[in-house]
């Protein structure tokens, strides 16, 4: 099996020059501005003006904190700070630019889930109802409607009609037991209320909702009702009729993984744990909306959970850090074609529960989390272009073998794939022989079987 990182995609047909130029997409991470305080267990939001809204989370403060990250000039801008804190919770981007945050877990020492007023205070590192709205005009917050059911590590999805829909998580309850939920319910922007909808199948929190194509929302995985056993149960939500409907299972039970939707409709599930005892797995697996099916894809080649996945301009699927028995720093790219991972640059720092936002200029940027010493206020932008090496000097020569430039590490080795389809999965492609370095920077490799066919596909790997 071919395992190699691919370096270029090199199309060689016999009745053309080969002299094209290719480029490879190694990425990079580099480090940015740090944020002005350390956190994990916050959110990033993406704003019209293209700057990154981070809020709340667990800080260098108490929790109730903000600021903006501007990709123009890499410097991080205290905002205004929430009203209350909010960590393990979610924020939305509404159509109206506006940035809802809603719930999580609260330290405010003030009357926050009517549970409490009785007691005149809200015990603290409790779930909170309590919802906020951020305004990029004004730099400033301001309170909205009580959520139905403070809860925390829940998941909140921006549905097609505009309205927010939040299911799932935890809620604490007068006597301090942690209880999973399976509730849902729907913030309506326009009159800033909450209200109930229908209930999901099964209680679970660390779950992923994922805005599918057709307007459904689909739930999958998680920790279910006893706060231990993994789920592997998966359910759409219908926003007109507010029903769930209970899906085929994926192939494991999964919690704390990521859901990214694919540019061809379907969902990458990736990573995660399957049950309590701090085991992590690297497989991946597809849902199909139309079939409404879970098939297995490639496996990552590090086995991860609460890690960050963002979906690329080119259709490829960023994988970053996360955490398997210690925070990890490495990176690789899901490939929807041929459904391959290979690996890319590593992260300068290690860390897990970070988030990851992809800029308009088509960075990924990366901040924050659980370090490997502590919780980090450092940050870094991935780079899927950094690192290109263009193909030069193509040729095919007499003896029919291909030549071309390219830089390369010291040391490095590197193989040669060979197919007539190039949508074929790497592992039906001709493994060829080696590549050789015939003088520094020029490399050539032979294809016996060239002269065979009228196109041919290489793929150059190291």
């Amino acid at each position: 099996m071919f395992t190699h990182k691919i370096l270029a995609l090199v199309l060689a047909a016999l009745t053309f020059n080969l002299s094209v130029t290719q480029l490879t997409r190694a990425g990079t991470f580099a480090n940015t501005g740090s944020m002005t305080s350390a956190r994990f267990a916050h959110t990033a939001t993406l704003l019209p003006n293209a700057k990154v809204l981070v809020a709340g989370g667990f800080d260098s403060t108490d929790g109730t904190t903000a600021e903006l990250y501007d990709p123009a000039t890499g410097v991080w801008t205290n905002t205004g700070s929430m009203a209350v804190a909010h960590r393990y919770h979610t924020a939305t981007l509404l159509p109206n630019g506006k940035v809802l945050v809603a719930g999580g877990e609260s330290t405010t020492n003030v009357c926050c889930d009517p549970d409490f007023c009785e007691l005149g205070t809200c015990p603290t590192d409790y779930a909170t109802p309590i919802a906020e709205l951020y305004d990029p005009a004004s730099g400033t917050w301001t309170n909205t409607g009580l959520m139905t059911t403070a809860r925390w590590q829940h998941e909140a999805t921006l549905l097609s009609n505009g309205m927010v829909l939040v299911e799932g998580g935890i809620y604490d309850d007068l006597l301090g037991n942690s209880l999973t939920l399976y509730s849902a319910e729907l913030y309506n922007p326009a009159s800033g209320i909450w209200s109930a909808t229908g209930a999901m199948s099964t209680n679970r929190y660390q779950q992923t909702a994922t805005l599918l194509p057709n307007g459904n929302v689909l739930v999958a995985g998680g920790i279910g009702p006893s706060g231990y056993d993994h789920v592997f149960t998966s359910e759409e939500y219908e926003p007109l009729s507010g029903i769930w409907t209970s899906l085929r299972a994926m192939t494991i039970p999964r919690a704390a993984h990521t859901a990214t939707l694919l540019a061809n409709g379907k969902v990458l599930v990736a990573g995660g744990t399957p049950d309590g005892g701090y085991n992590f797995v690297a497989s991946a697996e597809l849902y199909d909306p139309s079939a409404k099916t879970w098939t297995s894809t490639g496996s990552m080649s590090q086995v991860r959970e609460k890690h960050s996945a963002t979906l690329l301009p080119s259709g490829k699927v960023l994988v970053a850090a996360g955490y398997d028995h210690g925070e990890l720093n490495g990176a690789e790219l899901y490939d929807p074609v041929s459904g391959v991972w290979t690996n890319t640059g590593s992260l300068n720092v290690a860390r897990a529960w970070h988030p990851a936002t992809l800029l308009p200029n088509g960075k990924v940027l990366v901040e924050g989390g659980l370090g490997s010493v502590d919780i980090t206020a450092t940050a870094e932008l991935y780079d899927p272009r950094v690192g290109e090496t263009a193909l030069t000097g193509c040729s095919i020569l007499t003896n029919g073998s291909f030549r071309l430039t390219f830089k390369s590490s010291a040391g490095a080795s590197f193989d040669v794939l060979a197919s007539t389809n190039l949508a074929l999965p790497l592992t039906n492609w001709t493994v060829l022989s080696g590549v050789t370095e015939v003088s520094p920077g020029q490399y050539q490799f032979t294809d016996p079987q060239a002269t065979n066919y009228l196109q041919r596909y290489y793929r150059l790997g190291w």
